[in-house]
């Protein structure tokens, strides 16, 4: 069974996939494909802009399902994969057609930025506007078809996770997502 994960900046993907490992599965992040890129680029102080750039440049020249086409070739014969950081369209039909499903994890933009702030990743951006410039990006605005588009991929989930809680309830919600997945 594969199971994407997309969803906004800072909304808890990488709890969510957190607990699907702890469920069994392995996880994978296309993201870090992207990274990986960015040292072979000669990127290592990478930012996002960076990564979504890679990105983007991937997809434009390999096809908009490159990037879960290298994460599912590092997870050969593993028999439960979870993906995170899926930004297009192209990315979730690469899943689905393998019979995978996507799931869209959201929550309100003032606690998203508050993570993303608190977080305190080093190629996060740091000042408000720069954080509202990337996350406008990250979900299509001006984009280009290949490009970042997060709301896109996200009207294409299958199943919908609303993070504006504890971390219990998000448990919780993503226990009860699991069953109706794995019927």
């Amino acid at each position: 069974m594969i199971i994407g994960i997309t969803g906004t900046k800072s909304s808890g993907k990488d709890l969510v996939a957190g607990m699907f490992r702890e469920a069994g599965f392995v996880f994978s992040s296309i993201s870090d494909r992207c990274r990986e890129e960015a040292i072979v680029r000669e990127k290592p102080d990478y930012t996002i802009k960076n990564l979504q750039d890679i990105g983007n440049d991937l997809r434009e020249k390999f096809g908009t399902g490159i990037l879960v086409e290298k994460s599912l070739d590092k997870l050969k014969g593993q028999k439960n994969i979870a993906l995170g950081g899926i930004r297009n369209p192209g990315e979730v039909f690469a899943i689905k057609e393998r019979g995978g499903v996507l799931i869209a994890v959201d929550s309100p933009e003032e606690i998203r930025y508050k993570r993303l702030i608190s977080r305190n990743k080093r190629e996060d951006p740091k000042e408000i506007q720069q954080i509202l410039e990337m996350d406008k990006r990250d979900l299509g605005e001006h984009e280009a078809e290949k490009g970042q588009q997060v709301r896109k991929s996200m009207e294409l989930a299958d199943y919908r996770l609303y993070n504006n809680g504890t971390l219990d309830e998000l448990q919780i919600k993503v226990e009860e997502l699991l069953k109706k997945i794995l019927v």
